[in-house]
């Protein structure tokens, strides 16, 4: 089993053709596995890494599970997995995402349970009790677990009904309807991590560019330099389905707007290439359909400016320090009332400067964008009140 990210390592391609032979890589060496859930067995992996040739030996870990990898597990989830595949018994160590799913597939999601490190008001469980209280829900879990493990260690425990959309297929769609539908197309990055795959592209026609020159210059800003984006992000460990996320971007400053909520296709049920492909046309029109919410925007009034930014800022969870600083920054421009959509732009302000400050996930930055763009689209008002 080739090694080809670290943990918690990020790579990003600026080619599409790098991007898309690392993934070739992964769906060679990466492997699903599915067995029935009660014949499964978590098993601790205690922290004593000068005994690791011994805990090897007991747990019969598989061979391609190299010292590092097991001494990383000992710190962290301090499980391994011991599940049946073909004609005998594999046993890997647990990550950390995988055992945050299967808790949350069991029902096991307490604080107690989910925090992997000892804390102020409680103590760590230990790697025994642990795996105990793992088997023990696991045991009155109906059907099939499937199983994605690479890089060393178990990647995913999910249930069977999981439905798997390759990254691969998802790349070669959103590539081929951008070329279909508009004049210039270019890849910009992509990034790969244990959690999530991703693929950015901007686009160019005269149409579009158009409509969002008029829609963002009727509420005073010039997006001349601004241009149509979409991401393309999925997560093969059950963090979020293949999502598709519109916003523009400012070729001068890096600067992000969203223009419309992320259209959404879980792993589940009857997921399939083709209702991506309606939800990439979907995403499309968005472009066209953002005058009408700004518009809306633009009508609002909004009686406490920076107690609105506050409120949404901490809502859907930015950094503390950020939003206080931009409540002060926003009470000095906006004292008695804004519109809309200055707070709209100013939430993205702030994103952007979390984002650039900090190492922020392309899951967790995509959340944040989507829950911004949901309350300023849909409940702005709601947040219209003083905030201390």
């Amino acid at each position: 089993m080739a090694k080809l990210l670290s943990k918690e390592e990020t790579k990003t391609f600026g080619s599409i053709t790098e991007l898309r032979d690392f993934n070739t890589l992964q769906e060679k060496s990466y492997s699903w596995v599915e067995y029935d859930t009660v014949d499964g067995e978590y098993v601790p992996l205690e922290d004593n890494p000068i005994c690791i040739p011994i805990i090897r030996d007991d747990l019969q870990i598989s061979k391609d599970v190299t010292d590092e990898t097991i001494s990383d597990q000992m710190e962290d989830t301090k499980l391994a997995l011991k599940y049946p595949s073909e004609h005998d018994m594999k046993c890997y160590p647990v990550g950390p995402t995988a055992y945050r799913g299967v808790l949350e597939r069991v029902g096991g999601t307490c604080p107690a349970l989910t925090s992997l490190k000892e804390t102020r008001s409680r103590n760590e469980v230990s790697p025994t009790d642990k795996a105990a209280i793992c088997n023990m829900l696991t045991k009155y879990t109906k059907g099939k677990s499937l199983l994605l493990v690479g890089d060393e260690l178990v990647l995913a425990d999910l249930s069977s009904d999981y439905v798997r959309l390759p990254f691969s297929d998802l790349l070669d769609i959103t590539e081929k309807e951008l070329s279909d539908k508009f004049e210039y197309v270019r890849y910009v990055q992509g990034t790969v991590s244990h959690e999530s795959s991703s693929a950015e592209f901007l686009f160019q026609d005269n149409e579009t560019d158009s409509n969002l020159l008029d829609a963002f210059g009727r509420i005073g800003i010039d997006t001349t330099d601004y241009n149509a984006h979409i991401k393309v992000l999925t997560s093969d460990v059950g963090l979020s389905g293949a999502n598709i996320y519109p916003f523009i971007r400012s070729e001068k400053t890096g600067n992000q707007i969203s223009i419309g909520t992320p259209i959404k296709l879980e792993h589940i049920g009857s997921a399939d290439m083709d209702k991506f492909k309606t939800n990439l046309l979907s995403c499309f029109a968005s472009f066209m359909e953002c005058s009408e919410h700004l518009d809306e925007m633009e009508r609002i009034k909004i009686s406490n400016p920076a107690d609105t930014v506050y409120n949404i800022g901490h809502k859907v969870g930015l950094p503390e320090k950020l939003i206080k600083e931009a409540y002060e920054d926003f009470n000095s421009e906006f004292a008695f009332s804004c519109k809309g959509t200055d707070i709209y732009v100013k939430l993205f302000d702030v994103l952007d400067t979390y984002v650039s400050d900090e190492n922020v996930s392309d899951i967790r930055q995509m959340q944040l964008n989507e829950n911004i763009t949901r309350i300023c689209f849909y409940s702005l008002t709601k947040f219209d009140m003083p905030a201390f």
